[in-house]
């Protein structure tokens, strides 16, 4: 059947085709809008309609849905559908949201349905290609796109003119969803997490006429004595542009550091708002994208994040201007893994002021104690073995050009904490790559003759361990298990594999 608006009755139409139009909380005022939510607590308790968008069926008195306090999804409130007794004139609830009109490309609408134990009846969700366009349009050239009927009479939730039936939830929160792509002309159906209509029409699937774009929600109640919902809930719509899904996103040392950048700041914020209107912000990990999820980054957003446990950006230290790494050291300080000057001017690093865990080359080098240094290889080791697996990730503040200077160090620190000893692009020999040279130069260039050759796995191990080998043979044990481990951690990008 199909909503007749002048009459406010039911029109016979092959199998029960009933118009329903979107619920939502703006319109979209252009289709480049695309992104619309609602979840009723902006509204106070009573009828929606007059409010943030919600109307009655045009034509249609006393048929207004009403906002109600306690039985949500997310937040406080939700909106209640009724249709088994109608208002002062007699006709079950019919609430309308417009979207203006949204054309072309794929979208996904999504509504959270609540229908009671003890409901009976039928109540309705329905999206319209053309909703009174134009204004004061006859209800014939109206046209219905999805129309769906939660039975509960039979228990099942039915996608009329024959399109496909799922079981009916009772007593909790399901989500019914619709695919659309408009380009292509082709729907699809999920009911509780479960696809039931595939593929149909949008535009021909309930009668011909249908336009590739989406006009209007209808949360409709049936009517009274015709089979009317005695109650039927609904929270947090939404209707949004179906973008691909983006790639599995980072660990976060910080979870409302939200586009993993190492800093919070308002982008963060912006980053997150948007994820979260697309339905994708699922913050707190139960599966499912809602207020919870807003309230929860917030929380952390405010309360700010601890300091990861490797950075790296650039200072003022007795009016010289250094780059740097460092790493926290367990105890609610931290210490450096490398520093060097650089000029503010020309961003322009100063090597020889390199220091290695706040140590010169020189310094390094006159350390003979055997176990200050094994202190300093197993310090070197668990930095680059449980944190530098990624080094061009590790976080940086500053300015932006200071930012992009402590970014290409990060590049340095494939050579501080990995790359020593590996040859720079074009594979000329060129010593112990950004790291001190100390006396054993020619172990490293033999290191990138060794990786210039190539190999498999087998024989770069082989390079890896004729370097260690050659720096120990120097007299120097301790900075030969620095350099390998530092190899071995992160000179794989440098080897030729063949």
């Amino acid at each position: 059947m199909r909503r007749d608006a002048l009459t406010s009755r039911l029109v016979p139409c092959g199998r029960a085709a009933i118009a329903l139009a979107m619920a939502g909380a703006c319109a979209l005022a252009s289709p480049a809008a695309g992104q619309f939510f609602e979840n009723f607590e902006m509204t106070p308790p009573g009828p929606v309609c007059g409010q943030r968008g919600w109307e009655q069926w045009v034509g249609s008195q006393d048929v207004c849905g009403s906002v109600i306090l306690g039985q949500a999804f997310s937040g406080q409130r939700s909106l209640l559908i009724v249709g088994a007794q109608g208002g002062q004139t007699g006709q079950g609830d019919d609430t309308v949201h417009r979207f203006g009109t949204v054309e072309g490309g794929r979208w996904i609408f999504r509504i959270r349905t609540f229908v009671p134990q003890g409901a009976t009846g039928k109540g309705y969700v329905l999206l319209l290609s053309t909703y009174d366009d134009p204004p004061g349009s006859p209800v014939s050239d109206f046209r219905w796109s999805v129309q769906v009927g939660f039975n509960a009479d039979n228990g099942l939730v039915e996608a009329d003119f024959n399109a496909g039936t799922a079981p009916l939830v009772r007593g909790r929160w399901a989500e019914f969803k619709v695919e659309v792509d408009l380009d292509a002309d082709t729907a699809d159906y999920f009911y509780d997490g479960s696809r039931f209509v595939t593929g149909v029409s949008w535009t021909t699937l309930l009668g011909p006429g249908g336009q590739p774009r989406i006009e209007a929600l209808d949360l409709y109640g049936g009517e009274p004595g015709q089979g009317g919902t005695t109650g039927m809930v609904f929270d947090d719509v939404r209707l949004y542009r179906n973008v691909p899904a983006p790639l599995p996103p980072q660990p976060r040392a910080c979870p409302c550091d939200w586009n993993n950048n190492g800093r919070v700041n308002s982008q963060d914020f912006f980053d997150f708002l948007a994820a979260f209107f697309g339905g994708q912000a699922d913050y707190n990990g139960d599966g499912l994208t809602n207020s919870q999820d807003f309230f929860d980054f917030l929380a952390c957003f405010f309360a700010g994040c601890p300091e990861p446990e490797v950075m790296g950006g650039v200072r003022v230290v007795g009016g010289v201007h250094e780059v740097y790494f460092s790493v926290s050291d367990g105890a609610g300080g931290r210490r450096d893994v490398m520093s060097c000057a650089y000029d503010p001017g020309t961003l322009q690093e100063d090597w020889a002021t390199e220091r290695l865990f706040g140590m010169t080359a020189d310094e390094l080098l006159a350390i003979t104690d055997q176990d200050a240094g094994l202190v300093l290889v197993q310090a070197y080791v668990r930095d680059i073995n449980n944190v530098w697996q990624e080094p061009e990730d590790i976080p940086f503040d500053g300015t932006d050009a200071e930012i992009a200077l402590a970014k290409r160090q990060s590049e340095t620190m494939r050579g501080v904490t990995g790359a020593a000893g590996a040859a720079a692009p074009g594979w000329e020999t060129n010593g112990c790559t950004m790291v001190p040279d100390f006396d054993f130069v020619d172990c490293c260039d033999q290191h990138d003759i060794c990786y210039c050759q190539g190999g498999n796995e087998d024989a770069r191990v082989a390079c890896d361990e004729a370097l260690r080998d050659c720096i120990a043979n120097r007299g120097h044990p301790w900075l030969a298990e620095i350099y390998y481990a530092g190899v071995r951690a992160f000179g794989r990008s440098f080897f030729s594999y063949h």
